[in-house]
């Protein structure tokens, strides 16, 4: 036992004086220089901001550098950022931009553009709290690639570092063993059943602290300057600037000096989010994918409830047990809480019978989300819809391959039982729409998020798709499992050309079903699967290509066209 608290303190004294080397060698012993070029979003990392804060930060940024204006909607006129968004004003509206700035754009930049374009859909403005919602990805995968990305710009200039090397870490964890090795010498010989499994356990836990405290960003010596410099700028400025936002409020928010960020980006509320389907921005409540029972909850609620009280009032009022009027009263207790649950059952069925038994309408995904199960439950995957008239969107329980098809953004038509709130059928009718302001950005990070995968509008052009369908054309991007574009007429969604690259085992997969069902073209490498749809391979890239509400000639005659171009470019952006 003796050794066993030995090697635990001679534990705790090494961790603790690895720490504190750690730190005083990060510690700044100089006077801070003058701040940098660091962004808002660097600063916030240093000075140890939640990743919101670090994105929104960004985005007032972005906009006082000429990417988008916030404006105040409402009777409220505009003032400063922290003025905007107050009660009884409308939301503040990112109006993007008609020319684009001439900045530079790092990596985490470029992704919150892109999801502002996201956001905005075919619009050029959506409001500002919409953007700290809807993210397709999900928040925290969003949020976490957006912080990755800050780190790895951080440590790049050198101004944040692990608090513990891997090394040290490793070092750490390979030491832990001596306590756990002397625990199990010291409970041997008492033979104590389950003491091995709670020591390993044990060492399992001290291994995973480790690694998480130690890979804690904190600031290196020369990010402890840039930080206290930041400061003291922002002590001189005073939190006064004119002419409205400038990069300056970006930094007393990235410092938390100021709530302008917090208080412009700030999302509606747990249970709402903010669409633009149906033609106008407004806050939608995300309703519940539960299955409505044929008498509602209320209904079963009153029975599970009443049942037992209705049980004791009958068995004392009506078998003789309470005598007078204690018995009178018992009796009459139960027999209202029989009216009572006749009532409720009866009003429950009353609106079961109002409700249709089936509602078909076209909507857009504006969330999708994960209830964990657990022994006795599995999981569910849950989308929400919003139709475009109603305060509250539709949500349903979907299967694994819709939710990953389902993506926020994406327009769909539902068939579905209102009466017990059950999803009949979902189709995918539209990919998420981009904002032509910024299709570039947009495309640039789809691009990054690829995988090296070849733009698809380069495959067949914008150009190639108005000679098909005779109109000027509008495309919309998506990033599903591969890359899209679908070209449409500007004046209506159909015909539409679907055009999609894919890599990998995917790929692969998609040529082979193709090669089994499809008539085989050699000169190109390609199948016919109709007379508007064909795939295209080219190791390690496939195509695929669906031309839909055209005449089957017309049709058949476009992809003849399409195909040997397709091959030829396919190959050609092929690694």
């Amino acid at each position: 036992m003796i050794a066993l608290v030995a090697a635990a303190a001679g534990w705790l004294c090494l961790f603790m004086l690895v720490t504190a080397a750690s730190a005083a060698a990060r510690r700044a012993v100089r006077a801070a220089p003058l701040p940098g070029d660091e962004s808002p979003a660097v600063v916030g990392l240093l000075a140890g901001r939640p990743d919101m804060q670090l994105y929104q930060a960004s985005l007032l940024d972005l906009s006082a550098r000429g990417w988008f204006r916030l404006s105040q909607t409402g009777p409220a006129r505009a003032g400063s950022a922290a003025r905007r968004g107050s009660p009884g004003a409308g939301p503040v509206m990112c109006e993007l931009a008609a020319e684009q700035p001439r900045d530079a754009l790092t990596p985490y930049e470029r992704q919150a553009l892109a999801h502002v374009a996201f956001r905005a859909g075919a619009r050029d403005e959506v409001p500002a709290p919409a953007l700290s919602d809807g993210f397709q990805e999900g928040e925290d995968t969003f949020l976490a690639g957006f912080r990755r990305e800050v780190v790895a710009e951080s440590r790049r200039r050198g101004l944040s570092q692990p608090r513990l090397g891997v090394g040290t870490r490793a070092l750490l964890c390979v030491a832990a063993l001596l306590p756990a090795g002397a625990a199990i010498v010291a409970l041997q010989p008492h033979q104590r059943p389950g003491g091995a499994l709670f020591i390993g356990i044990a060492f399992l836990v001290v291994c995973g602290v480790v690694a998480g405290l130690g890979a804690h960003e904190v600031p290196s010596r020369a990010g402890h300057a840039a930080l206290a410099g930041h400061r003291a700028r922002q002590r001189t400025r005073g939190g006064q600037h004119a002419g409205g936002l400038d990069r300056g409020e970006a930094y007393a928010a990235a410092l938390g000096l100021s709530s302008a960020a917090t208080v412009t980006f700030q999302p509606p509320g747990k249970d709402e989010m903010w669409s633009g389907y149906g033609g106008r921005w407004r806050p939608v409540t995300i309703g519940s994918p539960l299955e409505n029972p044929m008498l509602g909850w209320a209904g079963i609620l009153y029975i599970c409830l009443g049942f037992p009280v209705l049980s004791v009032l009958g068995v004392l009022g009506f078998a003789g047990v309470v005598h007078g009027s204690g018995g009178a009263g018992l009796r009459a207790g139960a027999l209202a809480v029989v009216c009572g649950g006749a009532v409720v059952c009866s009003l429950a069925i009353l609106r079961w019978i109002q409700r249709p038994s089936l509602a078909e309408f076209h909507g857009q995904v504006i969330k999708r989300w994960i209830i964990p199960g657990d022994d006795d439950s599995p999981s569910h995957d849950c989308v929400a819809i919003d139709d475009g008239t109603s305060p509250r969107s539709w949500a349903f329980s979907v299967s694994s391959r819709q939710y990953q098809i389902l993506t926020p953004g994406t327009f769909v038509y539902v068939r579905a039982n209102p009466r017990r709130n059950k999803l009949l059928s979902i189709e995918s009718t539209e990919p998420p729409a981009t904002a032509p302001r910024l299709a570039d950005i947009a495309a640039a990070q789809q691009h990054a998020d690829g995988s090296g995968l070849p733009d698809p509008a380069l495959l067949v052009t914008e150009q190639e798709a108005a000679g098909i369908f005779g109109y000027p054309v509008r495309g919309t991007r998506v990033d599903l499992i591969g890359r899209m574009v679908v070209w449409r007429p500007v004046t209506t969604s159909r015909p539409s050309l679907q055009v999609m690259v894919e890599g990998g085992t995917l790929g692969a997969k998609t040529a082979r079903l193709a090669a089994a069902r499809g008539q085989h073209v050699p000169a190109d490498n390609a199948w016919l699967l109709g007379s508007g749809s064909a795939v295209v391979r080219a190791e390690p890239l496939t195509s695929r290509i669906m031309l839909t509400g055209l005449d089957p000639a017309a049709a058949e005659a476009a992809m003849a066209r399409l195909v040997p171009e397709v091959a030829r470019r396919l190959r050609a952006a092929a690694p």
